[in-house]
């Protein structure tokens, strides 16, 4: 993944003045910067002004390259979403004609103690004789603080009739995207060079252009088949790959211009069925005459791992099985297992959970001595092995599933 690189500016004052004062007295033979003096108050005085000055400077390159990214190449920073929920507003059985309005504000309990205001999707009108109506509710303020907020809810406006109005827990709020963020995922985007895919890994970088989208990699002249599906028992199932035609059985390999994206949702974990439409519908729509273009899931394999681990004196056992279950997490990490040094977002196709990997990643974890015993298994399967274990699929993922774990 590329990154947008900022130039290392020296906008410290207090070096700049250090600068100033080697450069004299290598020019002036005897001279010693004193407090006080005229020459040591006019390179102090220089350096605050410099310091100013490299300082705006540099915010000029990220607010072009952002501008550009923007109003040139259509790349806009993702905006904040508002969280939404669901109200339920019950009405008296005596209540007269009455209504809450569109727009109307709720105050909602937050588990933060603070209440989120909220406001009503649509007018709500009352039910002659009484009930209950639901209406859809919207943050006021984007982003993801208002996740969370659930329960009963002040009505800041006092209508006639009505009861109460409980919220459901309130979800979807996403914040906006940073500063950094943006211009790195510019940076990325703009790699393509080209309105459209080229290269097999063009593919990838264009899918993570699709909010949503995690991970990435591209499976250059192969062509699923419908083995390729992920049935409903999987991870993430039931999953069909996006793309006409899709082949009976096994994919094949290799057939010209052919390019088979694999994608995850965020941090790893498996793609909705409409994700994956998207994302092909992007690609579909953006490739050459006569390419194929398909997008299919990562296919995840649950391990399970049973281990005996030997703590050094003086740690608490609980605390030890802890960080050693904490390592096996970040091992097994699908939103970082074989990642590259092109970044977490692109991964390599390792067929294997490794035992000797979970051996190194146990050993990491804090107040571990060494290891005794490894062994490890498919979730669901009766044995344990002390093999490695074989991921599925064209482009695994694995996930942590059982731990056993002895501290002696």
């Amino acid at each position: 993944m590329a990154d947008y690189i900022e130039l290392p500016l020296v906008d410290d004052p207090d070096a700049l003045l250090e600068i100033g004062v080697d450069y004299i007295e290598n020019a002036i033979t005897g001279f010693s910067a004193r407090p006080g003096n005229v020459e040591t108050v006019l390179l102090e005085a220089n350096s605050q002004i410099a310091a100013e000055v490299v300082s705006q400077a540099a915010l000029v390159p990220p607010v072009i390259f952002a501008y550009a990214g923007a109003s040139l190449f259509g790349i806009p920073p993702y905006a904040a979403v508002p969280a939404t929920a669901t109200a339920t507003v019950t009405w008296a059985p005596d209540t007269p004609a009455s209504m809450i309005a569109a727009q109307s504000l709720l105050g909602v309990p937050h588990p933060s103690g603070e209440p989120v205001l909220f406001s009503t999707d649509e007018d709500v009108v009352a039910i002659e004789g009484g009930g209950t109506i639901t209406v859809g509710v919207t943050a006021l303020e984007a982003g993801a603080d208002a996740n969370g907020a659930f329960g009963d809810a002040d009505l800041i406006d006092v209508v006639d009739g009505v009861q109460g109005v409980t919220v459901s827990t309130a979800g979807g709020g996403v914040d906006a995207e940073s500063d950094d963020d943006y211009l790195d995922r510019l940076a990325d985007a703009l790699t393509l060079l080209a309105p459209r895919p080229i290269l097999p890994q063009d593919f990838a970088v264009m899918a993570r252009q699709v909010p949503g989208v995690g991970r990435s990699t591209a499976l250059d002249l192969y062509q699923p088949g419908t083995d390729d599906n992920i049935d409903a028992g999987e991870p993430g199932g039931p999953l069909t790959v996006e793309g006409a035609p899709v082949r009976a059985g096994a994919g094949s390999s290799p057939v010209e211009r052919c390019v088979t994206t694999v994608i995850t949702g965020e941090n790893g974990q498996p793609p909705t069925q409409a994700l994956m439409h998207k994302v092909w519908a992007t690609l579909d729509g953006a490739r050459e005459v006569n390419f194929l273009a398909y997008v299919i899931a990562a296919t995840y394999t649950t391990i399970d791992v049973k281990a005996t681990l030997k703590s050094y004196p003086g740690y608490l056992a609980a605390d030890v099985e802890a960080a050693a279950e904490a390592m096996l997490a970040q091992w097994l990490d699908p939103g970082a297992f074989g990642a590259t040094g092109s970044g977490g977002d692109v991964w390599a196709l390792d067929t294997y959970a490794r035992i000797y990997e979970a051996v190194d990643y146990l050993n990491r974890a804090g107040g571990v001595y060494y290891v005794t015993a490894v062994q490890l298994r498919k979730h669901g399967d009766a044995a344990w092995s002390d093999a490695d274990v074989p991921l599925t699929g064209v482009a695994p993922l694995p996930m942590l599933g059982d731990v056993e774990l002895t501290i002696t």
